[in-house]
C-alpha cells in the first residue's frame, strides 16, 4: 500500500516537472508512477 502511494506520489511530481519541459504525453505519467511503484516495492520489501 504505501509502494503504491509512493509511485503516485514521486510519478505525478516528476510528470509535472517533465510537462515543463515540454513532454505532455499522458504515458510518461503512467510509465514514472510504474517506475517509482516498482522502486518503492523493492526497497520497503527490504526494510520492513
Amino acid at each position: 500500500m504505501y509502494s503504491a502511494l509512493i509511485g503516485v506520489s514521486i510519478g505525478t511530481i516528476t510528470y509535472l516537472y517533465n510537462r515543463r519541459n515540454g513532454h505532455k504525453a499522458l504515458s510518461q505519467w503512467y510509465l514514472s508512477v510504474m517506475a517509482f511503484f516498482a522502486l518503492a516495492f523493492l526497497i520497503l520489501k527490504y526494510l520492513v
